[in-house]
């Protein structure tokens, strides 16, 4: 079989080989309809991780998102909105920040919460929360979602030399 993965919620024509072998789409969606296709739930992983939060009693959770117009942009906002909305927590507008797609800009963000003494954050995308992780691990600040490969990597970056 083959997976066939784009980025961004796209919707391609994908090449017509993979419509007479066993294939899936990762997050991409096609005009052909005979394809399965598996796309992010931006909206809920983000409403999953901010009710962690939640539940453990955070109450001022920070959201650093991207100025990018994707779908994980919008969705992982509006997951953010809601839950804090359904546990009746009032959204903070100087919580959400918003900035460029990398690790240096997700360092950056990071210290600038952690400078104000927010201490829950929570990253649009991998580059940021590994930027994220680099700049909140030396003061033991959880970043999430977490997941492993995510980890590893910004555990790698955060031993080492910090985004500049």
């Amino acid at each position: 079989g083959i997976v066939y993965a784009s980025m961004y919620h796209r919707i391609l024509t994908p090449p017509a080989a993979l419509e007479s072998t066993r294939s899936v789409l990762l997050d991409v969606r096609s005009h052909v309809p005979l394809l399965p296709s598996v796309v992010p739930d931006e909206l809920g992983g983000a409403v999953t991780a901010v009710t962690e939060l939640l539940s453990f009693g955070h109450r001022r959770i920070a959201f650093i998102n991207n100025v990018d117009d994707i779908p994980a942009t919008h969705g992982r906002l509006a997951g953010y909105r809601q839950a804090l909305t359904a546990q009746q927590v009032p959204l903070e507008p100087g919580l959400v920040i918003a900035g460029g797609h990398d690790a240096p800009s997700g360092y950056r963000a990071a210290m600038a919460l952690l400078a104000r003494r927010d201490r829950q954050a929570i990253g649009r995308d991998d580059l940021e929360e590994h930027g994220i992780i680099a700049g909140v691990e030396p003061a033991a600040v959880r970043a999430l979602p977490g997941h492993e490969v995510r980890l590893i990597a910004a555990v790698l970056i955060a031993h080492g030399p910090a985004p500049s």
